[in-house]
């Protein structure tokens, strides 16, 4: 005899099927609860000229719910205070609902004020230049890897973005001279570890602002900032990984790349080790006292430019040959 809670079930492809309702569980369900409303949330990430059309958006909805409340009535009368209700309804700034982990201004005013920004702050401040609006801010390098053009450091150093001569004139001025260049050390010590090395390429570039300087390091030529993306652009180079724009080739293929910066209207600096290690430790031990020298001194050897272009020993023999029939 079956069960009071067993009840059999034929389904339309005609099979049959027994449920024993004791062994199954119910849960009731209240249908008049409805779910939660979901809440807006709003970017504190707000720019003036956005906030500006946030409020035309605004009106333009407090406008359309005005009309249709116009059109909704039988007498075809809005109240006086129709839009201040609206306004409250649709008006949420972009302080009203703070952003994860920011504190609250009770708790702001506990917190001890910051001691003032340093001359390394202010630059890097700076240097970042945000745009408003929907304009997309200055990407800055990020290190160990390789980097796109317009985000390495010489991209936001000042005293590159308006350059001064070594007379500080500027460019507009008449006596600007274009081949020198005024370097802000507090700047550049702010964004770049000044090794000797360092120190030193910035050092020849300062004399040599309009020329692409081909900077000797063991047996290859380096090319830095400025320089390194013309490598880029025109000799095919590929950035080295690093905040600082960095390419370069071996010295057998100097006269090569040296021939097509050239041929594309650059002037261009050899620079050379004009020391050996040994000779830089001998220069060291008879140096007095203070600071001493750490790197191997280096000067411009040469200059090619349209007008001066030579061959030697550092061109191939293919290249030789097409200069001694010109």
């Amino acid at each position: 005899m079956a069960k009071k809670s067993e009840f059999s079930l034929l389904y339309d492809d005609g099979e049959m099927e027994t449920l024993d309702l004791s062994l199954e569980t119910f849960k009731i369900i209240n249908q008049s609860e409805e779910p939660p409303k979901k809440r807006r949330r709003i970017i504190d990430e707000l720019s003036e000229e956005v906030e500006e059309e946030e409020k035309c958006y605004e009106n333009d909805k407090i406008s359309v719910a005005a009309s249709s409340m116009k059109d909704s009535h039988e007498n075809n009368e809005v109240p006086e205070n129709a839009n201040e209700k609206l306004k409250k309804s649709f008006k949420v700034t972009a302080h009203e609902i703070p952003e994860r982990g920011s504190t609250s201004r009770t708790e702001e005013k506990n917190i001890p004020k910051k001691a003032g920004k340093t001359k390394c702050q202010s630059h890097l401040d700076s240097s970042k230049r945000k745009k408003t609006g929907f304009e997309l801010e200055v990407p800055y390098a990020i290190d160990r890897q390789a980097n796109p053009a317009g985000s390495h450091i010489h991209n936001h150093l000042k005293f590159l973005l308006n350059p001064k001569d070594i007379q500080n004139f500027t460019k507009d001025h008449p006596r600007y001279d274009c081949h020198t260049l005024k370097i802000d050390w507090v700047e550049l010590k702010c964004h770049q570890n000044l090794s000797p090395g360092v120190e030193q390429w910035w050092r020849i570039k300062a004399q040599y602002f309009d020329t692409v300087l081909l900077f000797k390091t063991g047996k290859f030529y380096e090319m830095f900032h400025m320089d390194a993306d013309l490598g880029v652009q025109i000799l095919d180079f590929c950035y080295m990984k690093g905040k600082v724009a960095h390419a370069g080739f071996p010295e057998i293929s100097y006269g090569v790349f040296a021939n097509r910066l050239v041929q594309a209207g650059y002037k261009v600096a050899r620079v050379e080790q004009t020391e050996t290690v040994d000779e830089l430790q001998l220069r060291k031990k008879h140096a007095k006292s203070g600071s001493k020298p750490q790197v191997v001194n280096r000067e411009v050897c040469s200059i090619l430019t349209l007008g001066t272009r030579t061959f030697c020993y550092l061109d191939n023999s293919i290249e030789a040959n097409i200069g001694g029939s010109n």
